[in-house]
């Protein structure tokens, strides 16, 4: 967890400095980190390109890592685990879960409206999504219930 936060600090959008990690079961690493496309201007050069609350103009930590894996590292994903600053959003959700990713180890929730749906989808699919809080954080979780493990072969609670 430590690498994906010092991969959260080269983020270039400041809505959420988020970093990634994803270990293949061979132990082969890519990281991610959000950003803009590769050539394209940095929302910290340029501004946030902002449709609907959402910055466009950045990829997330967690497709970077991803596509980083297809097409310049060829790591395979499958059975792979991702540790990741924050909980990923339902669109990265969904490409974890295609990419052969099981395991999601993060700090930070997302959006509560959103992680219920990537909750759902990661169920369905089998994934294990477990909160790794930092020390700092502990107080507070157990305040809000307690650390979050969802286990897909229960029901939500």
């Amino acid at each position: 967890m430590q690498v994906a936060r010092a991969f959260a600090q080269r983020s270039t959008c400041d809505r959420a400095h988020v970093g990634c990690v994803i270990v293949s079961p061979d132990f082969q690493m890519v990281y991610g980190y959000n950003g803009a496309l590769p050539g394209q201007p940095h929302c910290d050069d340029a501004g946030h390109l902002m449709v609907d609350g959402y910055c466009q103009r950045a990829l997330h930590a967690e497709q970077n890592a991803i596509i980083k894996a297809a097409r310049t590292s060829g790591v395979s994903l499958e059975e792979a685990t991702i540790y990741t600053t924050h909980y990923p959003c339902p669109v990265c959700t969904k490409m974890l879960i295609a990419s052969g990713i099981r395991r999601v180890f993060y700090h930070y929730a997302y959006r509560p409206d959103l992680d219920a749906i990537s909750d759902a989808m990661m169920r369905a699919s089998n994934v294990y999504s477990i909160i790794m809080p930092l020390e700092a954080q502990s107080e507070l979780l157990l305040d809000l219930g307690g650390p979050r493990w969802i286990d897909p072969s229960t029901s939500p609670t």
